[in-house]
């Protein structure tokens, strides 16, 4: 082939190893090399499985498109979870049907949406831990 991962959980670690201060993601003026990306995808996995969260356990985050999206994606790959984006424009009892319905465990939030989180949290039924995320 043509020497690339053919799993998308191993081709952070392979530029990383490849060309770690590489520009790896640019959001706005803000970017990240690949050496820097991969700090963060291990940092989020590491993370995870820490909370307890094994392979097939779901991991909701609440919050507008971002890097913290795609390092989650990352490290829910590496981890073996799934990811659940929850709508950011869903009314709060629209935002706790999705999550109770997901079964998810893990909920991470944007500052911005925190309300929402809070509203909510009561009425969890699967989630062990709430995380927000900047």
């Amino acid at each position: 082939m043509n020497g690339l991962p053919a799993d998308v959980a191993a081709i952070v670690a392979h530029w990383h190893r490849v060309s770690p201060g590489r520009e790896a993601l640019r959001h706005g003026e803000r970017s990240w090399t690949w050496a820097q990306l991969a700090e963060q995808v291990d940092r989020n996995a590491a993370a995870q499985v820490s909370a307890g969260l094994r392979p097939g356990d779901r991991v909701a985050i609440l919050d507008k498109s971002s890097p913290a999206h795609l390092v989650t994606a990352l490290a829910c790959l590496r981890v073996g979870t799934v990811l659940v984006p929850v709508n950011f424009r869903l009314a709060p009892g629209e935002a706790r049907y999705l999550i109770n319905d997901a079964w998810a465990r893990l909920l991470l939030v944007g500052a911005e949406f925190r309300h929402v989180a809070h509203a909510v949290k009561a009425d969890l039924t699967s989630v062990k831990k709430v995380v927000l995320v900047s």
